[in-house]
């Protein structure tokens, strides 16, 4: 089963916060890269991992 996912989908499966944290980095990856086809047409909504706040922070600095 992935573990690869959107939304809540990363909640439903048991997985170790790492884990969760390099999925979500690697979902807003692939974000980013598919936003940046088309900056006009399309935006995106960053996945972040709550578990760490200094983490968390450095995500939504990242995200943006």
């Amino acid at each position: 089963m992935a573990l690869f996912g959107a939304g809540l989908t990363q909640y439903r499966n048991e997985a170790s916060s790492e884990h969760n944290l390099e999925k979500n980095r690697a979902y807003n990856r692939w974000l980013a890269d598919l936003c940046d086809t088309n900056p006009g047409r399309h935006a995106g909504v960053a996945l972040i991992n709550v578990d760490n706040i200094t983490v968390t922070v450095e995500d939504v600095r990242q995200a943006k």
